[in-house]
């Protein structure tokens, strides 16, 4: 008995050590658990559903300025298609009227102004200075004095200031090239006229130059049996007067020719090179063409 008694108590010593020696499995199951609770997980994060919305609404308001942009240019492209077409129909009625114009000019007598103005270039000298809308300067070497000149330099750009403007108002109100048009063009044209009073032909002949309008009335051509061809008319040829009256434009001579006797014999004045010569034929047609042209006295 006495020897068993130690035996145990040895045992039991030993046992303790082993058991305090070992880990407790109880003890390790709780860490894990408490390991798994507290350790952080991996998970898949939600959808930010405010940011998507707000992306969605951005796409829209985008559209509808687009929408809005792309009816505005509609809207442009069509006014501007309108405006186009008003601008095309406007231009087809101011051509039209300028053709009336020209029509009706065309069937107006030949002495009107718009005839006996017409100047042929061909026939103009060349390297002949003319300042502005009248060479007053010409006026002075044709022996008008310098005041007198220049009243009649600003009579006659008032008066062409007055047609410009009054070509504007026809051509606006639709009126151009009728009967009223051409009735106060006549009456400006009028106060031109009345300077004619107040100079001599010499005068006037520098005037005519001065102001570009033709003052010689050219010889183009003649035919073979003719008064003009037998008296020694030749083409060049520059009439200076016809019966003793001074002519500028052909319509001038035209006219001349009809206020002589048919059975007398007119003198006619030639300018040949600069050189003045003196012809004479029946009164009546010359059997001519004829041109204007404008030459420095």
């Amino acid at each position: 008995m006495k020897t068993k008694a130690p035996l145990m108590i040895f045992m039991a010593v030993a046992g303790l050590i082993v058991g305090w020696l070992l880990p407790n499995p109880f003890q390790d199951d709780k860490a894990v658990a408490e390991s798994t609770t507290t350790s952080p997980t991996l998970q898949t994060p939600a959808p930010d559903s405010a940011q998507d919305n707000a992306s969605i609404d951005q796409t829209l308001e985008v559209m509808d300025l687009r929408a809005q942009l792309q009816k505005e240019l509609q809207k442009e492209t069509q006014a501007r298609q309108q405006l186009e077409a008003k601008l095309s129909e406007l231009s087809t009625r101011v051509a039209s009227l300028e053709t009336a114009q020209l029509k009706t000019s065309a069937n107006n007598s030949a002495d009107s102004a718009q005839e006996t103005t017409t100047t042929v270039s061909t026939h103009t000298p060349q390297g002949v200075n003319r300042p502005g809308w009248i060479n007053t300067q010409a006026l002075i070497d044709a022996g008008v004095n310098e005041y007198q000149a220049n009243k009649i330099r600003d009579t006659y750009e008032n008066v062409e200031m007055q047609k410009l403007y009054l070509r504007d108002r026809a051509v606006r109100e639709g009126w151009i090239g009728d009967d009223k048009y051409r009735q106060q063009v006549e009456q400006l044209d009028n106060q031109i006229t009345s300077l004619r009073d107040q100079m001599s032909d010499k005068e006037y002949d520098a005037f005519l130059y001065a102001t570009g309008r033709p003052n010689r009335v050219v010889i183009e051509s003649t035919l073979t049996t003719s008064p003009a061809r037998d008296a020694g008319i030749r083409a060049g040829d520059n009439i200076v007067s016809y019966n003793n009256t001074r002519v500028y434009t052909w319509s001038d001579l035209r006219n001349a020719t009809t206020q002589c006797t048919t059975d007398s014999t007119v003198e006619i004045e030639l300018d040949r090179n600069g050189q003045r010569q003196q012809v004479y034929v029946p009164c009546g047609p010359l059997g001519v063409r004829l041109d204007n042209t404008s030459v420095q006295p």
